[in-house]
């Protein structure tokens, strides 16, 4: 039988039960053994008395959403026509240069990826009262 939650992955066997806890962060991962029950004899019924007890509880969970942004490669488009300013002639050597700033506004197509990493800490109980009678005001479907 294998199990899965948001923190903790147990593989269950007749002989023992493995929990590894997966975690990120300072959190350090966990091995854990723990001894399994006998399976019951499902195959005869007639031996077994079943019967429910309900506890109500509060679990909590702390979680970490890490942002990330990735670029990619951008591409420039023209806007409108350059413009020419700053003409100036100047000597240079025995000959005469001219020098000028040219601008143009450009549009810029920056592809973005947007996400986030999620991480769940160790999962947190909080016992409330323990009875034979169903929870009331829960959703039990």
């Amino acid at each position: 039988m294998v199990t899965k939650n948001t923190s903790n992955i147990s593989k269950c066997h007749r002989t023992n039960c493995i929990t590894s806890k997966i975690t990120a962060g300072n959190v350090k991962s966990e091995l854990k053994l723990f001894p399994a029950t006998d399976t019951p004899d499902r195959s005869n019924p007639a031996n077994t008395c079943s019967k429910y007890a309900y506890q109500k509880a509060n679990v909590s969970v702390p979680v970490m959403v890490k942002p990330y942004a990735l670029t990619g490669p951008a591409n420039s488009f023209c806007c409108n026509e350059p413009t020419i300013t700053n003409l100036q002639c100047k000597p240079h050597g025995n000959k005469q240069i001219c020098c000028f700033t040219i601008s143009q506004e450009i549009c810029v197509e920056i592809p973005v990826q947007f996400g986030a990493q999620v991480c769940a800490g160790e999962p947190l109980i909080e016992c409330h009262e323990v009875s034979l009678d169903p929870c009331s005001d829960c959703d039990t479907e």
